[in-house]
């Protein structure tokens, strides 16, 4: 094994050549991930995530209607489960606390079968990957919520939400 302290002389092209392998596996494992998530998908699987899910993210100030936007930021990515969150927000449905918490715990467990797959790729050990992370994302989250849930919805839209400009 080589130590990255290690010089060695290398050309431009071979370095290149290396990133563009190292691109190239990524793309392949991101396309595979979002092709499995379509499939699971299909076949239901992501119904049974939503209801296994459910009674964990109650306690952080989340209804099941936002669950399957979560759901979606959790494995597909937080740009995907986002962008339907903020499609969501503009129609009303959601209170904006529920949605400030799920982007709460998006942003810190989001992307979990992408992420999970490409560290362990580069040695990670999934104790420290999903393990370490689950818990650090829902105590976050959790502490978050606690502080956060007896602030009025005034309050709460004044100093923690931003306010959109009028067009």
């Amino acid at each position: 094994m080589t130590s990255i302290f290690t010089t060695t002389k290398t050309t431009w092209l071979a370095w290149g050549l290396n990133e563009l392998k190292n691109y190239a596996f990524i793309i392949i494992v991101v396309f595979s991930l979002v092709a499995f998530i379509r499939l699971l998908e299909m076949i239901g699987v992501l119904k049974i995530m939503n209801r296994l899910l459910e009674p964990l993210l109650k306690p952080l100030g989340m209804s099941s209607d936002v669950l399957p936007l979560v759901v979606a930021g959790l494995t597909v990515g937080i740009a995907y489960g986002g962008g339907l969150l903020i499609a969501e927000s503009k129609s009303k449905t959601l209170k904006p606390k529920e949605i400030f918490y799920s982007i709460t715990l998006m942003g810190l467990f989001h992307s979990i079968f992408e992420d999970t797959l490409l560290m362990l790729s580069f040695g990670g050990h999934w104790s420290g990957i999903i393990l370490f992370r689950t818990i650090f994302a829902f105590v976050c989250s959790f502490l978050i919520f606690r502080l956060t849930k007896n602030i009025d919805e005034a309050k709460f839209q004044k100093y923690v939400m931003v306010k959109q400009a009028k067009n």
